[in-house]
Parts: structure tokens; C-alpha cells; sequence
């Protein structure tokens, strides 16, 4: 499974093949604040993410991300979201289907005091193999019609995470975060707090890139990074266009320590509209481990449209940078076994 948490600077991915479920316990209580570390990695190559989605259920539409030629791809995710009980459908990326499972659920959110739009559920796949037998960076998506069903229940999205090795590329650091905050209506300031970074190096692009849903055209999300202003985002992406509950997705990739927008995104250090994306470096110090984001909904005048039942959905905060830390990797053999806060040498 993911790593679920953060460990010591300059952490790796660890990918454990184990029969016996254990929790992993860290001794810095600033962990226990900050949100889920879904994914980390550095390694030779580049790393793109975007997003599509109707925010109302059933539609298509096409995905453009960005894989350099010649490379092998290392890591892929597929996430989706549910909102409500609705039955499993089938969403079909390249004319491949995927069913999400409660075993792949990865985070569970109430919408408080709104019983029409709860549970909010984020799941995942692996798509690993899919991409590496036939490697294309165009990504056709159909979610299908969900008739019948109660007022706000469906599946909505499909965001897509890819990695790629090129041994002709420099290092690349990459962190994926996923949201564990709640969905309080009566709250519309939400701060969400990052620990466990491979150190920064800030003398290069740092991106950060924001995975949200059913951000609409009435209400504005004020981002503020370290105490800096962002912007206000919201809209939909150009890939979504046809919807207005589509939210707003930082679509990128990330090589030769370079950060580059795709869709309607912009590797500046504003985020503004649909545009989800920025370069935080010159909001860091050298050498950081951590950064404070705060999101907050303005759906308070002068905006007259704007109403408290249009708050929009946080899922992912992904980051994609140059670190000074190195690679390696580490495999424990399938029938390893550790119990509850007994220790493990890796080499």
C-alpha cells in the first residue's frame, strides 16, 4: 500500500509486500497535524498530474498531460471520488475500465450539516502496468450516466498521477498529499499543514498544485501559502468547460528542474481562476521540510450569488520540485512480518 505518513529528511517511497497489517508510529508529534503522505519519491526523470471531472456525474473528455519521450513510467494513480452511497460504476480511461472498491478508499470526509452531499469518499488505483504497456500522455475519460439516484450521489472525477524515469533527466522530487480535514459548512477558512518534505532546494521551481471539485463559478477560494496571497481560484479547467461544478485542478509536469503548466494552468506564483497551479519557492526558505496552506471559501458579500451551500470539495496538494537528497530504493521479501511498534532493519 501508500505510505501513510512521514519519516525522517530525505525519505523515500518504501513499498512493503507484507502478510501482517501494522500501523507505523513516528516519534515527532507534528505528524500527527499534518495531512495524510499519500506518496513520496525522488528519482531521474519527471513527474505530471491533471484532472477531469463534470462535478454533476455522467460525462467525457479528453486529458492532455505531458511524458518525455523515451522514458518508462515508474509510478501511476488513478483517483476518483463519491459522494454519498452510489452504486460502482465503471470509469473508462483509454477504453480501459476501472472499478473503485471500499478497500482502496483513502479518505472520508462528512459534509457537516449537509446529509445530501455525505459521505465524501476519495478512492484509488494503480495503474502502473496499464501505462507502461502502451505509454501515451492523451488520456480519453467517460464517467457514465448514474440514473436514479438521490440528489448529489454519483461518482464525479478521475484525477490521474504519473511518474516517469529517464536516466537523461535530473533528479526529481515528488510529494502527493491527501486532504483529512472535514467539510464544515460553518467554517470557511480550512488550514491544512505539510510535514515530512525531502528538503527544498528553493534555487530551483517549486510547484504546488491543487486537486479540488464543485468549485463554481459564484464562490472564490482564497489560497494562502506561508502567510502569502495566492489568489482566488475558481471556475472550471479548460478540460472541463462544459461543466460549471467542476472545480479546479493544478495540471503540470515537472522536469530538468522545471515546472510547466498544462490546460489553463501557469507555472507563476499566483493561482487566479481555474488556474490551480504555482511556483511557492519564493514563499520557502533553502532547505525547508514543511509549508502551511490555508484555503478559504468567500461566499460572503459582495459576490451576491455567492451562497455557503456552493463550498467546494479539497482532495489532493501535490508538490514537484528539485531536492539536494539522493535516491535509493529497498524491497522486504513477501513473508515478512511486524507486529505493533516492533522495529524492522532496512539496508
Amino acid at each position: 500500500m501508500p505510505l501513510r505518513g512521514a519519516g525522517a529528511f530525505c525519505m523515500k517511497r518504501f513499498v512493503f509486500h507484507i502478510a501482517f497489517v501494522f500501523s507505523l508510529f513516528f516519534t515527532s508529534s507534528a505528524f500527527l497535524l499534518s495531512q495524510n503522505l499519500f506518496h513520496q519519491d525522488i528519482f531521474y526523470g519527471g513527474v505530471t498530474a491533471g484532472g477531469f471531472s463534470t462535478g454533476q456525474g455522467a460525462g467525457s473528455g479528453t486529458l492532455n498531460l505531458y511524458i518525455e519521450p523515451g522514458s518508462t513510467i515508474r509510478k501511476a494513480y488513478l483517483f476518483s471520488y463519491r459522494i454519498g452511497y452510489p452504486p460502482t460504476v465503471p470509469i473508462t480511461i483509454n477504453g480501459m475500465s476501472y472499478v473503485f472498491d471500499t478497500l482502496n478508499c483513502i479518505m472520508s470526509a462528512p459534509h457537516l450539516n449537509h446529509p445530501i452531499a455525505h459521505p465524501i469518499k476519495l478512492f484509488y488505483h494503480d495503474i502502473t502496468s496499464d501505462l507502461n504497456s502502451s505509454i501515451t500522455s492523451s488520456f480519453n475519460i467517460s464517467i457514465p450516466d448514474q440514473f436514479g439516484l438521490p440528489l448529489n450521489w454519483s461518482w464525479l472525477t478521475a484525477f490521474i498521477y504519473i511518474e516517469y524515469e529517464n536516466p537523461l533527466l535530473p533528479k526529481v522530487a515528488t510529494s502527493l498529499w491527501v486532504n483529512d480535514k472535514d467539510f464544515d459548512y460553518f467554517s470557511s477558512t480550512i488550514p491544512y499543514s505539510m510535514y515530512g518534505l525531502n528538503t527544498v532546494d528553493t534555487n530551483f521551481p517549486v510547484g504546488l498544485s491543487l486537486f479540488t471539485d464543485r468549485i463554481d463559478y459564484q464562490n472564490k477560494v482564497k489560497v494562502d501559502f506561508e502567510g502569502n496571497l495566492l489568489g482566488y481560484i475558481a471556475y472550471s479547467d479548460n478540460v472541463n468547460s462544459l461543466w460549471n461544478y467542476s472545480g479546479v485542478k493544478g495540471h503540470y509536469y515537472y522536469q530538468n528542474n522545471i515546472l510547466y503548466g498544462l490546460d489553463d494552468d501557469t507555472a507563476n506564483s499566483t493561482m487566479t481562476n481555474s488556474d490551480g497551479l504555482a511556483d511557492v519557492a519564493g514563499f520557502l526558505t533553502n532547505g525547508a521540510t514543511s509549508y502551511n496552506l490555508i484555503l478559504e471559501n468567500e461566499y460572503l458579500p459582495p459576490n451576491p450569488l455567492a451562497t455557503i451551500d456552493k463550498k467546494g470539495f479539497n482532495f489532493l496538494f501535490l508538490n514537484a520540485y528539485t531536492s539536494p537528497c539522493d535516491t535509493f530504493s529497498t524491497t522486504i521479501i513477501a513473508d515478512t512480518v511486524i507486529c505493533q511498534e516492533e522495529n524492522i532493519q532496512l539496508f
